[in-house]
């Protein structure tokens, strides 16, 4: 076998997980290894990519065999997929939901041929795998392996083969594992599905949808579906009680038994107007809730924050007992503060860290949602790969209380404006809206096991889902989150540094006229890693809940302390004590701020 390196007209090298090649060997790809070499606290992924270049001439059959020694590792095949516009406005001088005019990414990195689908080499079928190259093309293998919890510290050693029609290269693998063990929810987020596009879709919409949700547990995520009926509760029960996240259930991850965060009933306003009757079926659905389940609320309506229905449905939860077990929340970018319900749910862009403080001083709470650059990371195609990863980041430095990611398996494009379902392994323009909004891949971490023949050829032949590549930014961003509480209970002003680094500013400390404050480089953050893992190992350090909280909020104090202009800010102590003979709601605040707002509310499907 051949070591690594150039063979012929075929060259093989490696490059970090946060790296996003092109298709076309004629753009540069400069952080080449000769090997592979990773590192992990027990309980964390490691991660890095295979590339396979033709040189000058085609290559046949190129597959990947995986090592089989002390660590177990997952692989898939990378799909490309055309990207030739970004996403954007009709109106060119508008911002796009995903990015600023200023913060918009250069296309050097975002048109071309580029991977996202990631296809297990398991059931990849032929159109996907084994690889058939053109002269001057790439393939690309995404290799992972999960560290279990017991895993002792040390060094392993082990081998991946990379074979094809004239013959093999080695892939020498080595990862490094210490002691510490990361906790599985260090910052809590959580994305949306749709049960009917499920049941539209496949074959068997229960195997699919536990499949699903398992998979975005595996990446540190709860989940949240359309519950309006006792049998949807029963039906996802497994996924709030944890059962659905054992061995015995055909899990294999991290967070094994642990149940969900929380729980949504009526999700995006789908129980309608408040009633009596209907208020009863919300007893009855929250009785089947564990009480293991920190919060559960009714999703009243989705950004329309002057609605009467989550007042309403606050008033009745209140009146008939349910309050404070069920709660009454929407999503909404004016103040929280003046919200009459009991959660809200701010885009990233609107949220302040301020009014939000002062809001949960009035005994609301608050939480963020999505992303736009430069304020957090969208979910999206066209940004940097490692861009989602900051959104844990962020999440640490920040109270942002629980982070919401609107949608996971938009295939179907039915918004106001929509052009209707497609062949998403095949076109990137997934979300379009009637404010004249094209996004690329919006709402879509998941892709389908099935295809219909009518759609295109990109059938999986499963009932199921599989991660993108931006799904393991994310799942790599809140595991960043994990090895900053492990840090900051060591050393929090060191953990602090560390994390500015990363992100200097985000949310309400920029503007829409700034460029992100970080760096999308993924050595950078590969380094700030390292140096997190090594503090946290110096020291024990635990990765109970209470620890772990302990820690994430003096790493957000310290990030209060230090905020630009923070000497300027009313405290949220200072905010209530005020509150108490003031009406809530000013007119002339929200004229002002009539731009702004207008801007979000496209940030929603219509």
């Amino acid at each position: 076998m051949t070591p690594l390196g150039l063979l012929a007209a075929v060259s093989v090298f490696v490059v970090d997980e946060g790296v996003r090649v092109d298709k076309s060997a004629a753009k540069e790809v400069t952080a080449r290894a000769q090997s592979a070499v990773v590192e992990a606290v027990r309980g964390e992924h490691a991660a890095f990519q295979v590339i396979v270049e033709s040189t000058d001439a085609p290559v046949e059959r190129i597959t990947l065999e995986l090592g089989s020694r002390d660590l177990r590792f997952e692989a898939f095949v990378e799909h490309f997929v055309p990207v030739t516009r970004r996403s954007r406005n009709d109106d060119p001088e508008q911002a796009s939901l995903a990015f600023t005019l200023a913060a918009r990414p250069p296309d050097i990195a975002a048109l071309g041929t580029i991977p996202d689908a990631l296809i297990p080499l398991a059931i990849a079928p032929e159109w996907a795998y084994p690889v058939s190259l053109a002269s001057g093309e790439r393939a690309a293998f995404w290799v992972e392996v999960f560290v279990p919890e017991d895993k002792p510290a040390g060094w392993y050693q082990d081998e991946l083969k990379v074979t094809f029609d004239r013959g093999s290269a080695s892939v020498a693998v080595r990862v490094r594992v210490l002691d510490p063990v990361l906790p599985y929810r260090a910052t809590s987020a959580f994305a949306y599905y749709e049960r009917p596009t499920l049941e539209k879709r496949f074959l068997d919409a229960d195997v699919a949808e536990r499949q699903l949700v398992q998979l975005l547990h595996a990446h540190r995520l709860d989940s949240l579906c359309q519950i309006t009926s006792v049998e949807h509760a029963r039906r996802v029960r497994g996924a709030l009680d944890g059962s659905w996240f054992t061995e015995d259930a055909g899990y294999r991850g991290p967070g094994v038994s642990v149940g969900a965060a929380l729980a949504a009933i009526g999700t995006y306003g789908t129980l309608g107007e408040p009633s009596a009757e209907k208020v009863e079926t919300v007893r009855r659905i929250a009785a089947e809730i564990p009480d293991s389940v920190e919060d559960v609320f009714v999703y009243a309506i989705d950004e329309t924050c002057d609605s009467p229905r989550g007042p309403r449905w606050q008033a009745l939860l209140r009146d008939f007992g349910l309050w404070p077990r069920v709660v009454a929340g929407h999503t909404c970018h004016e103040d929280p503060r003046d919200r009459n319900v009991d959660l809200v749910m701010v885009p990233a862009q609107a949220f302040d860290v301020d009014t939000a403080a002062g809001a949960r001083a009035l005994g609301k709470r608050v939480w963020v949602y999505n992303g736009q650059l430069p304020f957090a990371a969208p979910p999206v195609l066209d940004v940097p790969l490692t861009s989602l990863a900051y959104n844990g980041w962020i999440a640490a430095s920040y109270d942002v209380g629980r982070w919401f990611y609107w949608e996971t398996i938009f295939w179907h494009d039915r918004n106001r404006g929509g052009k209707g379902p497609t062949d998403v392994f095949a076109n990137v323009e997934t979300f379009h809206n009637a404010d004249g909004d094209t996004s690329l891949y919006d709402g879509l971490l998941l892709f389908p096991g099935r295809t219909p023949p009518r759609l295109g050829r990109h059938d999986l032949g499963f009932d199921g889902v599989v991660p993108s590549m931006r799904l393991k930014s994310l799942r790599r961003g809140l595991e960043d989150a994990g090895l900053l509480a492990l840090a900051a209970q060591v050393d929090v002003a060191a953990a602090d540094s560390i994390a500015h680094r990363a992100v200097a500013a985000a949310l309400d400390d920029v503007t829409e006229a700034d460029a992100p404050f970080w760096s999308f480089e993924p050595a950078e953050l590969r380094a700030l890693r390292h140096e997190l893992r090594e503090i946290a190992a110096s020291r024990p350090v635990s990765a109970e809940p209470q620890a772990v909280a302990h820690a994430i909020e003096a790493l957000q104090k310290r990030r209060d302390e230090t905020r630009p202009g923070r000497d300027h800010r009313r405290s949220a102590a200072q905010y209530a004590a005020v509150m108490v003979g003031i009406p809530i709601g000013l007119f002339g605040f929200g004229l002002a701020l009539a731009a702004l707002l207008d801007r979000v509310r496209r940030a929603r499907p219509t």
